[in-house]
């Protein structure tokens, strides 16, 4: 059986000898990860992530099926913190603090792939909420090349057929560019990547909810109304389950949103749990953008 680290190789298109020479471990120990799954201690596994193209929790997890924390260079606690922030005013600022950060660093290291590619990530969101998707799709390429050299739109497929050695990051891109494909008219395309990431993303990480949020939003759009419902469900179960409570407020409005598509009158529960929740929460404009919405409902 093909473990997940000879599929990532592969999907790199590296052999072990490549991988050997690129990280500085040896081409046996190499193989017996691959092929024996043994286990690699934290020194081999930093080793490893310029040619794997994979932060070390990525790695570690992608080998071992399960997350490991690790200690954080100042750089990654940076980048990290950002996550829970994303939207914020200040995104612009932070990318511009980061640009200046990966200029010094060694072209060598996987620390500039890392980087890199979380800089025009960033870029890529800032241009994304600024309705820039031309600009966003740019950008985001660019973010995916830096791990994947060779990818475009065209070969998507190729590279989501392996979505489960991708890393945390990539996918995350992947997504974001199923959402400009929609938001530049290939509805179609967007559906199909996103169909794909239902099946294939580990469904314990907090941004499954959000694939599945995406999954519904997508078939209340096609007027699927039972199926966007279902989708709906099992994004607020799994929010709950894995205590990722960010975007329940959102979760609950698209509920009720599909519930009166349904003529479901539970959907005025809904409704005011998610106000609820943006108080809670201190979501200010959540809430006037759900008011809005709801006004023109009632």
């Amino acid at each position: 059986m093909e473990s997940k680290l000879y599929k990532r190789r592969k999907l790199l298109g590296l052999t072990q000898l490549d991988l050997a020479l690129l990280s500085g471990v040896s081409d046996r120990t190499i193989r017996n990860l691959e092929y024996k799954n043994t286990q690699a201690n934290q020194e081999t596994i930093e080793a490893l992530t310029l040619g794997y193209k994979l932060s070390p929790k990525d790695l570690y997890r992608i080998h071992n099926y399960y997350d490991l924390e690790f200690g954080l260079a100042k750089l990654d606690q940076m980048i990290i913190s950002k996550y829970n922030d994303i939207t914020s005013s200040d995104t612009k600022d932070f990318v511009d603090e980061l640009e200046k950060k990966v200029q010094n660093l060694n072209e060598n290291t996987f620390e500039y792939y890392y980087s890199n590619q979380h800089l025009y990530f960033f870029k890529g969101v800032i241009e994304y909420y600024s309705q820039n998707y031309q600009q966003a799709y740019s950008y985001y390429i660019k973010a995916l090349r830096f791990t994947l050299k060779d990818f475009s739109m065209k070969n998507i497929f190729y590279y989501l057929d392996y979505a489960e050695v991708l890393s945390r990051l990539e996918i995350r891109i992947i997504y974001d560019l199923a959402s400009i494909c929609h938001n530049l008219g290939d509805s179609e395309l967007s559906l199909k990547i996103i169909n794909i990431l239902v099946e294939k993303v580990d469904t314990n990480w907090n941004f499954y909810c959000e694939i599945l949020s995406h999954k519904a939003i997508s078939e209340y759009r096609n007027e699927n109304y039972k199926e966007a419902l279902s989708y709906i469900n099992k994004a607020l179960k799994s929010a709950q389950k894995l205590s990722h409570y960010k975007n329940l407020p959102l979760y609950y409005y698209n509920r009720a949103a599909i519930k009166i598509r349904l003529d479901d009158k539970s959907y005025i529960e809904d409704k005011n749990t998610a106000l609820d929740l943006c108080d809670y929460m201190g979501l200010d404009n959540l809430k006037k953008y759900i008011l809005k919405k709801v006004f023109k409902w009632e």
